[in-house]
């Protein structure tokens, strides 16, 4: 084969990564966004007459993703396709059901279950809900990014682990040692070799610990936010940096803030706020696409999609203001 040859042979296997925002609003509509180099776009957008949305969540297969609805109180799981948009209710609402996470392997689904008091996983693929696979009164919050575990918790307090398998279920639990800020949530790192909590005791912050797989080691790290209310954690996938949405009643009110992690599982100096968070209300999600190199975050009748490098937050990208409770999640796909 000659040179010519292998460079096209080379160039026709290197996959292509997109980014595309899934986005809520509460008149009826759902919105997905992509991101290119040449800035925001619409991939798709739709309606339903009477329904008011809530959370929305990929699905990591790209499948699908599932949205709370709040006129009816249940889940509604959509098909969609990184090429041809949003299809098509799949399979049963889920009447009283509310969408909390789905796997990274996208073959199991959380919900929490209102009238029964209850936090419940059951099975889920292309073609919707499955049975159930396992039920706690523990509060789960998300799945790890690896997806050998649940973050949960306790009431509204005390964040920690617990076993997740897709065939037995639910297994040990595992809690941190005391947090300087307390826990009212946290994340696992993508390598499941430390845990982030943030809490609300003194001015607010977070608290890294090691983990090693059978405990949880006291903690490396700890950094003050200056927040009263965090509602948001994530570690972004090259786990050198953290994400959180919080409350912050300091100046300059930084809504979202982010921060470095490094090697040794301590954190860095926290980033530059950027103009886009200041003065805006309470902080409700914030999360990176895979490769890390955008954010999106959403607050209360703000929506925003930003550039994030090694040093912060770079250029904002897109921005909605539509009034009313604005809800998004993130997805980089090949």
């Amino acid at each position: 084969m000659s040179v010519r040859e292998l460079l096209i042979a080379g160039s026709s296997q290197k996959s292509i990564t997109r980014t595309f925002v899934a986005q809520t609003h509460n008149d009826s509509s759902l919105v997905v966004h992509e991101w290119k180099r040449s800035g925001v776009v619409t991939q798709d957008s739709t309606s339903v007459s009477g329904k008011v949305f809530n959370e929305i969540i990929f699905s990591p297969s790209a499948n699908s993703f599932a949205v709370y609805e709040t006129t009816g109180a249940e889940t509604l799981i959509y098909a969609w396709d990184k090429d041809t948009g949003i299809g098509s209710q799949v399979g049963s609402a889920q009447s009283g059901k509310r969408i909390i996470d789905i796997s990274p392997a996208g073959d199991a689904i959380a919900f929490s279950n209102s009238s029964a008091g209850t936090y419940e996983v059951y099975a889920y693929s292309a073609s919707g809900v499955g049975s159930l696979i396992d039920s706690t009164s523990s509060r789960i919050r998300k799945f790890s990014k690896s997806g050998n575990y649940l973050i949960a918790t306790a009431g509204s307090t005390t964040a920690f682990l617990m076993d997740w398998d897709v065939s037995t279920g639910i297994g040990s639990t595992y809690s941190h040692p005391a947090a300087t800020y307390g826990s009212v949530r946290g994340d696992l790192s993508k390598d499941d070799s430390f845990f982030i909590t943030i809490g609300t005791n003194g001015n607010g912050g977070m608290d890294i610990f090691p983990f090693d797989g059978s405990s949880i080691s006291a903690k490396t790290g700890s950094l003050e936010l200056g927040n009263s209310v965090p509602s948001d954690i994530n570690i972004n996938e090259r786990q050198d940096a953290v994400i959180v949405a919080v409350a912050d009643s300091t100046s300059p009110f930084d809504y979202i803030a982010a921060a470095p992690i490094n090697p040794n599982k301590t954190f860095g100096t926290k980033f530059s706020a950027s103009s886009s968070m200041r003065s805006l209300s309470q902080g409700n999600l914030a999360d990176f696409n895979a490769t890390g190199n955008v954010v999106m975050f959403t607050q209360n009748s703000n929506f925003v999609i930003q550039k994030f490098t090694s040093s912060g937050f770079g250029d904002e990208l897109y921005r909605d203001q539509t009034a009313g409770s604005t809800w998004a999640d993130i997805i980089e796909v090949t």
